[in-house]
């Protein structure tokens, strides 16, 4: 759920889009080099990550689902392989030894 804001400090009526079972962290980035921002989730319970693309008026487009091994608790952006395309990184609720860190690396497709 989010609030677009009027731009006086007021927000207009929340926005409910859907994402993977029980999401716990979200980051934005733009996957999709359209200049709009696009939304993740890390959703724990379905053990995938959901991107909603953002369109220029500030909705989204429905979720797209990423499976990962492990039940994603924490996620983060940022160009891990250095072609210029944001990533995803994801990490389960608790780190133990041998517990992976789950990247998704951005394909560059729209």
């Amino acid at each position: 759920m989010y609030f677009l804001g009027n731009g006086n400090g007021t927000f207009q009526k929340a926005v409910t889009y859907h994402v993977g079972n029980r999401p716990n962290g979200m980051a934005v980035a733009d996957f999709n080099a359209d200049r709009n921002g696009d939304l993740v989730t890390a959703n724990w319970v379905s053990r995938e990550v959901s991107v909603l693309l953002g369109n220029a008026d500030g909705t989204f487009q429905p979720e797209v689902r990423y499976p990962i091994g492990s039940g994603p608790y924490s996620i983060a952006v940022g160009d891990f392989n250095g072609d210029g395309l944001p990533d995803i990184a994801a990490t389960p609720e608790r780190i133990f030894n041998g517990t992976t860190v789950n990247v998704i690396l951005n394909s560059g497709q729209k």
